[in-house]
């Protein structure tokens, strides 16, 4: 069980996915093997970016993704 903690609260590695046709949700943990350290700053501007993907909040997308250099 805590390999899956640390998995899902630690790496991050995980993509939560709605199908709207069925009205149903399902949580699918990659487990890949191809892991690496990501600096703390890029963690965070990549949740950031994907907090304000998930609230429709335009100016963080944009903010996010060209301080990240994919805007």
């Amino acid at each position: 069980m805590s390999a899956y903690l640390e998995l899902f609260f630690l790496t991050v590695c995980c993509v939560c996915a709605h199908l709207p046709t069925l009205n149903l949700s399902q949580l699918v943990l990659l487990d890949h093997g191809l892991y690496s350290d990501l600096p703390e700053e890029f963690v965070t501007m990549y949740a950031r970016l994907w907090h304000g993907l998930v609230l429709g909040d335009a100016e963080s997308i944009r903010s996010y993704s060209e301080a990240m250099g994919v805007g």
